[in-house]
Parts: structure tokens; C-alpha cells; sequence
């Protein structure tokens, strides 16, 4: 990714999409980019078993859809005034499936996502807006829990935890994570942090892990470091996370068909417990 030129924002018009607006304005302006703001009329909603050939669920859907559009009007008018240019969207039909296809036909870069607070056990079981995108959309998702507590202060510092393992798709998705932080570094001014969190292995496989780091130290070498860490990934990423103060937490997402509880479920986390928003890659 060279560019930001458009953010997807989904709208709900809770305190959340309230409180996500300032950070979307921010990475609006500082991109000078679209914002293709996104309302999503669920029949599920309004139907406890939607029909679609049910006359008085298409009559109540349509005058739904019409304030909603109005609904919209208000909000982005209200909140995303400062925001470089903004296209208002309604739609109607699974929330999951329309974020995720809007994404693609609009061209996003980035999707921006709030989302509530989650209990252990709904981020075990049933994140399920927020993990469904994560799994079926290939747009950078930008999310965060917190906020209502996060100013929307401009970047300064990020995070970004990098693989280093001689994988081939390990390797495609890691150019594709550093694409992005390179972007999002040079576009805040921000510093970048590069995480390896070291793994148990042969102690063969350290030289050409540190020839890796060497490379990624090149590709990113007007605006990272390198740190290094040990035991866990979460914990590791979250400890410099807060050391640095960070205002971004970039890492890749989980690929499909890798085994594990929950595809996402280390994003999820991740986001539970950081300090700022989380902005994963797949």
C-alpha cells in the first residue's frame, strides 16, 4: 500500500460510531482521503424471521431505509464535518456481508471498526460482528474497545509486531503488514517500533533470523527500530506497547486454514487488553 485514498466507516449510530468519529476525521484529514460512511439496515433487526417477499416487511424496511438515510445525513453533517470529502451509503441486508462487499467495491484501504467492550466469554464465543470481518474481509481493519478513554490524538507512536519466519506466506503477509506501516508511519510521522518476538527453535535458525530482522531493519530504516522480545506474543506486544506509549498496534491477522480456538481470536485479545486501537493485516 503506497497510499490511503478512502476509509470505510461502518455507522450504527451508538456511542461508539460517536466516538470513533474523531479518529476517522483524523486519518481523513491526514491522508486527505474519502470516507465512505456506511449505515447498515439489518432485516434481522426488524424481523424476528425476515421474509423477503413478506409486503409489510418491504413497506417497514422502506420507510426504515429512508430515515436512516436521513439518520446518516445528521450524523456525518454532526461528526465527520472536518473529514476531506465523505460518500454517505445506506444498505440493507446482513451487516457481515455488506461491510465486507462494500469494502470491495468501494476500494477501501482502511476499515475502520469500533466495537463494544467484550467479556471473556463473548470474545470466545460470539465477537461476532467484529470476527466475522476479521476473517472474511482482506481490508486492513483498524478496531478498538477503548474509545470512549482514547483521545484522538495524532500518531506518534506504533507497534508493529513482524513475522521472521522462512515462510513464503508468512513472508507475502509480513511485506504486506510493513507496506502498510510504512504508509500509516509516513503519513502520521510516526515512529515505528518492528516487535520479533523470539520462539523456541533449533539454534541453527538464528542467523538467517537475524538476516531477516536486517531486512526489515533496511526496508523500514527512515522510520523503525527494531526491539526483540521473549515468551508470549500477546504479552510481549502489549508490554512494549505501554512502554513506548504507543497510539497504533499493527500485526497480522491469523490464515485461513491454520488451526486454532477462534480465527481471530489473538486480534480480539490483542485489542481487549492494549492501550490504542489495533490495526491488523491479512
Amino acid at each position: 500500500m503506497s497510499e490511503i485514498r478512502k476509509i470505510l466507516f461502518p455507522i450504527d449510530f451508538s456511542k461508539r460510531s460517536i466516538a470513533a468519529a474523531p479518529h476517522v476525521s483524523g486519518w481523513a484529514s491526514r491522508f486527505s482521503t474519502d470516507v465512505a460512511a456506511l449505515h447498515v439496515l439489518d432485516p434481522e433487526n426488524y424481523f424476528a424471521r425476515p421474509n423477503p417477499d413478506d409486503l409489510g416487511m418491504r413497506e417497514q424496511l422502506a420507510t426504515a431505509y429512508a430515515q436512516r438515510v436521513r439518520d446518516l445525513d445528521y450524523f456525518c453533517s454532526r461528526y465527520l464535518s472536518n473529514s476531506h470529502r465523505v460518500h454517505q451509503l445506506v444498505s440493507a441486508g446482513s451487516a457481515t456481508e455488506i461491510i465486507a462487499a462494500t469494502a470491495e467495491s468501494e476500494k477501501a484501504d482502511i476499515l475502520m471498526l469500533p466495537r463494544d467492550h467484550q467479556t471473556l466469554g463473548s470474545r470466545l464465543l460470539h465477537d461476532s460482528l467484529t470476527a466475522k470481518i476479521l476473517n472474511m474481509c482482506p481490508t486492513p481493519v483498524w478496531t478498538s474497545e477503548k474509545l470512549n478513554t482514547l483521545p484522538a490524538t495524532p500518531l506518534r507512536q506504533i507497534v508493529c509486531a513482524v513475522h521472521v519466519a522462512q515462510d513464503l506466506l508468512l513472508g507475502a503477509a509480513n511485506k504486506r503488514l510493513l507496506d502498510v506501516a510504512h504508509t500509516v508511519a509516513q503519513g502520521f510521522g510516526a515512529a515505528v517500533t518492528c516487535l520479533y518476538v523470539r520462539e523456541s527453535g533449533p539454534a541453527e535458525q538464528i542467523p538467517a533470523i537475524a538476516e531477516r530482522l536486517k531486512n526489515i531493519r533496511s526496508e523500514m530504516q527512515d522510520v523503525a527500530q527494531i526491539e526483540t522480545g521473549s515468551g508470549g506474543i500477546r504479552q510481549a506486544i502489549l508490554e512494549v506497547a505501554n512502554r513506548k506509549n504507543a497510539d497504533l498496534i499493527m500485526l497480522g491477522r491469523t490464515r485461513l486454514g491454520t488451526p486454532g480456538l477462534g480465527l481471530q481470536l489473538h486480534i480480539l485479545k490483542v485489542d481487549h487488553d492494549a492501550p490504542c486501537p489495533v490495526l491488523s493485516i491479512l
